[in-house]
C-alpha cells in the first residue's frame, strides 16, 4: 500500500503544531503541594504569612510561613499557645503555635545543599529591640559576615527535573533526616572551612544521589519541622523557588486564605487552587489552611455547627464528599457528626437549611440531575433544620421531610409497591410529636425493617432479634421524646457487610475510645448519630469491615 503524500505546506503546518504543543507542555506551571498538612493542626489553630517584603531579589517572590491560633477567651487571633510565658516579653521557641509542626516536601526532587545540627535561635525578636545587637539570634550567626552557621540555618536547597530549585529553611536541629542531608556537623569550623562557602551552602562531596533513599526527596514526604535557626526573628519556615538567578512563582494545587479578624474565630475561606497565596487580600497577615491528606475516610463527631461552613471548604478542599451528616442539640448547642470520603462524582450538601429551603434545594438539585443519597433532621434554637448530600447519578429515590406518623406510614407502603428500599428515618420530636423526614433508593437490601420509637432497652432487645434473624442495622438515628431517649433504625438482610460493631449510650470521650480501637481494626465508620434534646452530648455509632 503506498504511502499517503504530504505537501511541503501541510509539512510546515505539521512543524508548528508540533513545536507549539512542545512549548505548551515545557511551559506549563508545576502546581506544588503545600509544605503542611491540615491533620497537623488543632481546630483552632492555622498557617499565617503575608506579603514577602525582605531578603534578596531571588526571595521575592517566597514565603514566610508560621501558625496562629484563636484564643477563644481573650476572643483574639495570636501567634502563643495558652498559657505561654511571656516574662519581660521574652517569647522561648516552645510558646509559639507553630513550632515542631512538620513540613513536608511540595515537589519530587534531589537535595544538592543542605545543613541538619545548625544551634537554634533561643527565642523570637521584640518589637522595638536593638536591630544591631541581634540578641534573638544565636551567637554563631550574629555577626553575619562572620557567622558560622548558614543564614538558612537548618534546611534544605531541592533541585527539580525542570531546572528550578526550592530552599525549605530554619528547621529545628535534628529534625532534617539524615538520609536526606548526611552529615552531622554544626559549623562550618567543625566541618573544617575557614570561611563562609559560596552560596552559603558546602557541597555535597562524596556523596552520591545513586545511592537508594539518599537525597532523593518525594512529594509529601516529611522533611523536618518548623524552627527558628538562621537568620530568623521567629519560629517559621522559609521557602523559595528559583529558575537560575530568577525568582519564580509558587503555584499550589490546593489551599484555602482567610482575612484575620478577631471578633471570627472561623475565618472567610477562599480557595487559591492553582494558583499562589492570595497576600494581597490583606495589607497585613492572613491565614492559610492546607489540605488535609485524603484517605478513606475522615470522621468526626460533635463537631461545633458554628465552625462547620469554613470546615466544609476545608475537606471539600482536601479533595473530600460527605456521605453522612446527623445533626443534633445538646447543652443548647448545635452539633454535626459527619463522615467524609474521597470524591468520585458530582455532588452537593447542605446544611441548617428550613422547610422552604430544604424543599428548594431539592427542586433545583432534581432538575439538574441530582438525587438525595442522604437527608437527616434536627432541632436548633431556631426551630428544625435539614440537612441534604445529594449525588449526580441514575438512581431512583423517593422523600418526604416533616412528615406526621401517618404520613410516614404511607410512605413505607408506597415504597413497597415500587420495589425501593430505606435510605435514611430522621425523626425529631417537635410540641411533643414525632416528625419525620425520610428516603428511599430503588435499590436491593434484601429484606428490610424500620423501628423509629425504640427506648434504649428497646433498641438492644431489637439489635439483638435482627442480628438472629440475619438482618443488621444500616442507619440509625437518635432523639429525646417525652423525657427519654428514642432510636430510630433499618435493619437490613444485605448490608454492605455483616461484620458489625454497633456501641450506643456514648459519651464523647468513649465514642473516641471505640472509634480508635476499632479504626485500629480497619473497621470503617459507618454511622454517628447525636441525641437531638439531650442535656449532654451522647452518640451511638456502627462500625463495619
Amino acid at each position: 500500500m503506498m504511502k499517503p503524500l504530504i505537501s511541503l505546506k501541510q509539512k510546515m503546518l505539521l512543524s508548528i503544531a508540533a513545536s507549539i504543543f512542545t512549548m505548551t507542555v515545557s511551559g506549563a506551571e508545576y502546581l506544588y503541594d503545600l509544605p503542611f498538612k491540615g491533620e497537623d493542626f488543632a481546630d483552632n489553630e492555622k498557617l499565617t504569612t503575608k506579603k514577602h517584603d525582605h531578603g534578596s531579589e531571588s526571595q521575592s517572590l517566597g514565603s514566610d510561613i508560621s501558625a496562629m491560633r484563636y484564643d477563644f477567651d481573650n476572643r483574639r487571633w495570636t501567634k502563643l499557645i495558652k498559657d505561654a510565658d511571656v516574662t519581660n516579653n521574652i517569647i522561648i521557641n516552645e510558646h509559639t503555635v507553630g513550632y515542631g509542626k512538620p513540613i513536608y516536601a511540595m515537589r519530587d526532587g534531589t537535595v544538592v545543599g543542605c545543613w541538619r545540627n545548625a544551634p537554634e535561635n533561643p527565642r523570637s525578636f521584640i518589637n522595638g529591640e536593638d536591630e544591631e545587637a541581634r540578641m534573638w539570634v544565636h551567637p554563631r550567626i550574629r555577626d553575619i559576615p562572620n557567622r558560622t552557621i548558614p543564614k538558612s540555618g537548618n534546611y534544605l536547597l531541592v533541585d527539580h527535573d525542570d531546572g528550578t530549585r526550592v530552599r525549605y529553611s530554619h528547621m529545628i536541629p535534628g529534625t532534617i533526616p539524615w538520609e536526606l542531608c548526611p552529615r552531622n556537623t554544626a559549623t562550618y569550623d567543625e566541618l573544617g572551612l575557614d570561611s563562609i562557602p559560596g552560596n552559603d551552602h558546602p557541597t555535597l562531596t562524596g556523596i552520591s544521589s545513586n545511592i537508594p533513599g539518599f537525597l532523593m526527596i518525594k512529594k509529601g514526604q516529611r522533611i523536618g519541622l518548623l524552627g527558628n535557626s538562621g537568620n530568623s526573628r521567629g519560629p517559621h519556615l522559609h521557602i523559595h523557588i528559583v529558575d537560575g538567578e530568577n525568582a519564580e512563582p509558587i503555584k499550589f494545587k490546593r489551599g484555602i486564605a482567610s482575612v484575620i479578624k478577631d471578633d471570627d474565630p472561623y475565618g472567610n475561606w477562599k480557595s487559591f487552587a492553582d494558583d499562589v497565596i492570595p497576600t494581597d487580600m490583606s495589607q497585613g497577615s492572613i491565614l492559610l489552611w492546607a489540605p488535609r491528606t485524603l484517605k478513606s475516610q475522615h470522621v468526626r463527631h460533635g463537631f461545633n455547627s458554628a465552625g462547620y461552613s469554613a470546615y466544609f471548604k476545608h475537606l471539600v478542599d482536601s479533595g473530600f464528599k460527605p456521605v453522612w451528616l446527623d445533626g443534633f442539640t445538646a447543652a443548647n448547642t448545635t452539633r454535626l457528626n459527619m463522615i467524609w470520603k474521597p470524591s468520585n462524582v458530582k455532588w452537593r450538601s447542605y446544611s441548617r437549611l428550613t422547610s422552604n429551603d430544604y424543599q428548594l434545594k431539592t427542586d433545583q438539585a432534581k432538575e439538574k440531575g441530582y438525587i438525595p443519597v442522604h437527608v437527616d433532621s434536627y432541632n436548633t434554637a431556631g426551630g428544625v433544620r435539614y440537612a441534604v448530600i445529594f449525588e449526580k447519578k441514575p438512581l431512583g429515590a423517593l422523600a418526604g421531610h416533616d412528615l406526621t406518623p401517618a404520613e410516614h406510614l404511607d410512605l413505607i407502603d408506597e415504597a413497597k409497591l415500587k420495589g425501593m428500599s430505606p435510605v435514611s428515618v430522621s425523626v425529631v420530636s417537635v410540641g411533643g410529636q414525632r416528625r419525620y423526614t425520610v428516603l428511599y433508593h430503588k435499590k436491593d437490601i434484601g429484606a428490610w425493617r424500620i423501628r423509629s420509637t425504640m427506648t434504649s432497652i428497646a433498641y438492644n432487645l431489637t439489635y439483638a432479634s435482627e442480628k438472629a434473624a440475619g438482618k443488621f442495622p444500616v442507619y440509625l438515628n437518635a432523639y429525646r421524646h417525652d423525657g427519654e431517649n428514642n432510636y430510630t433504625a433499618i435493619f437490613a438482610s444485605k448490608p454492605t457487610s455483616n461484620s458489625v460493631r454497633a456501641k450506643h449510650g456514648l459519651t464523647a470521650a468513649d465514642f473516641q475510645i471505640f472509634y480508635n480501637e476499632y479504626d485500629g481494626l480497619d473497621y470503617s465508620t459507618s454511622l454517628i448519630t447525636g441525641i437531638d434534646g439531650h442535656p449532654t452530648t451522647n452518640y451511638a455509632g456502627v462500625w463495619r469491615k
